[in-house]
């Protein structure tokens, strides 16, 4: 968990700010500086200069330490206005808290703490998920409120979750990781997944299991590749996936977006990981009128 307040003392005395609250009342606080100039080149051209990083700095417990930064998130609330999402990557193999690499995302809803409290059941429910935490943030000296410290994943993931190899497979083709002139549905593209562990500690054939997947889900089930499915799948932990599912009410694993699959050359299994559920919210609960991925993969290996 995170410990301390990184913050140097720059803070207000007005105990209306999250940055200025009583020790036992505040959130550990994050200080980030980027310089004009930095700035200036993050906003010229949003979305896309966003996506490009620049120098920064953070406040570590043990003082200021270089860092790259950029915005991170594909929709407006993440970078249209101007409290923004921040990915930050640490140089010359430093940790922060443990992390190399980690988010600062702009809660979506007035609730603020959904995806917060959505990490925390998925923990209780022994799925794998990455380290979040609320934070209060600064920029340059200002106050920029509560934000979600959200862990990007990779194989420290794994070795967090007791899987020391293996692979990450991403699965989103929506907003400008979207393509034209195909269906965008990620169960009938595995050449278009992201693998996101570093490619130095990448198995040979890698991919090779994601290849099976696609198939046997675009299968028509047969007993045969019904049992097939069943011997790839952890189906303890897609159980328990699709009891994440209706518990938070959320569908905001679709066709086209948000799957993360875990993959474990030692079980031969996959494993879902839990990654921007944003739970409990009516706009992303399920149309009737749609089939949801996750449900077909559960009941068809079932």
């Amino acid at each position: 968990r995170l410990q301390g307040d990184w913050s140097s003392d720059v803070c207000s005395s007005d105990l209306s700010t999250l940055a200025s609250q009583p020790a036992d009342n505040s959130l550990p606080t994050v200080q980030l500086l980027v310089n004009e100039q930095g700035l200036q080149q993050l906003n010229r051209d949003l979305p896309y200069s966003g996506f490009e990083f620049v120098d920064g700095k953070l406040m570590f417990p043990e003082g200021m330490r270089e860092v790259s930064v950029r915005y991170r998130g594909d929709f407006l609330v993440h970078w249209g206005f101007e409290k923004k999402s921040f990915r930050i990557r640490t140089k010359n193999k430093e940790l922060f808290d443990g992390l190399q690499t980690f988010n600062l995302v702009v809660p979506k809803f007035p609730e603020q703490v959904n995806n917060y409290l959505g990490y925390r059941l998925a923990g209780e429910l022994g799925l794998m998920a990455p380290r979040c935490e609320l934070v209060n943030v600064m920029l340059n000296g200002r106050n920029l409120g509560l934000y979600e410290y959200t862990e990007q994943l990779d194989e420290g993931t794994l070795r967090r979750h007791g899987q020391a190899t293996g692979e990450i497979f991403a699965g989103d083709l929506i907003a400008k990781d979207s393509y034209q002139g195909v269906t965008n549905n990620v169960f009938e593209l595995p050449e278009l997944w992201d693998q996101l562990v570093d490619s130095k500690h990448r198995i040979p054939g890698s991919r090779e299991p994601l290849y099976r997947l696609v198939r046997l889900l675009n299968t028509p089930p047969t007993e045969a590749s019904v049992a097939e499915l069943g011997e790839l799948l952890d189906m303890q932990a897609f159980g328990a996936f699709g009891a994440f599912e209706v518990l938070t009410q959320t569908h905001h694993f679709d066709e086209t977006h948000n799957w993360r699959l875990a993959w474990n050359p030692w079980t031969q299994k996959f494993r879902p990981i839990v990654w921007d559920a944003t739970p409990w919210i009516p706009e992303m609960r399920d149309r009737k009128s749609s089939l949801n991925s996750s449900h077909l993969v559960i009941s068809y290996a079932v």
